[in-house]
């Protein structure tokens, strides 16, 4: 992690940043204010100047993952022209995920789902957004029904978790990957 300057005031967003490069650094998935302090270069006083207490700091960081890897995304899409082929969509979507490499957080952010509810709220809302924009990705393509709902499901397991896998692979392996996953979904 970079020092900071410790009479540098951190703004909020990169407070959150830290924590939660901090986190998934160093499996603090048992949250407590203490453990985070001995692996972030910041204050106590830090945490409260920008946090009210722990309830705030889980939903402020809960929102944080899920406008840098869901709310962005989207955004970006939305801004692709409106003739794209929905084909295209779907590889511009698969490549920013890749590119995020958000994935890291995910499970760092589901665990911290399970113990607490103000997260698990978070997440719930972050798949029904995910799901929604798949799911209708796939439907312009032109799948319908189960096989709809079965390649959506595969997609959003595929690209939440499947980036926690470290396969030891380089950047030409793990683009032909990508390109091969393409075709797997995209197939009739």
């Amino acid at each position: 992690m970079k020092a900071i300057n410790p009479k540098t005031t951190l703004s909020r967003e990169r407070w959150l940043e830290m924590a939660l490069t901090a986190m998934e650094t160093h499996c603090v998935s048992k949250f407590t204010l203490d453990s985070l302090l001995q692996v972030m270069p910041v204050s106590k006083g830090s945490f409260y100047f920008h946090f009210k207490d722990r309830a705030d700091f889980l939903t402020a960081i809960a929102k944080f993952w899920f406008r840098n890897s869901t709310k962005t995304v989207i955004d970006e899409l939305s801004e692709l022209p409106a003739d794209v082929p929905p084909q295209r969509k779907l590889w511009e979507l698969m490549c920013r995920i890749k590119d995020l490499n958000t994935g890291r957080w995910e499970l760092l952010i589901r665990a911290l789902a399970l113990e607490f509810p103000e997260v698990n709220e978070i997440v719930a809302q972050c798949d029904q957004v995910r799901n929604q924009q798949v799911m209708a990705i796939f439907a312009e393509i032109g799948f319908e029904g189960k096989e709809l709902e079965m390649r959506t499901f595969s997609f959003q397991t595929t690209y939440s978790l499947g980036t926690l896998l470290d396969l030891g692979m380089n950047q030409d392996d793990y683009d032909a990957l990508l390109e091969r996953q393409f075709d797997f979904f995209i197939r009739e």
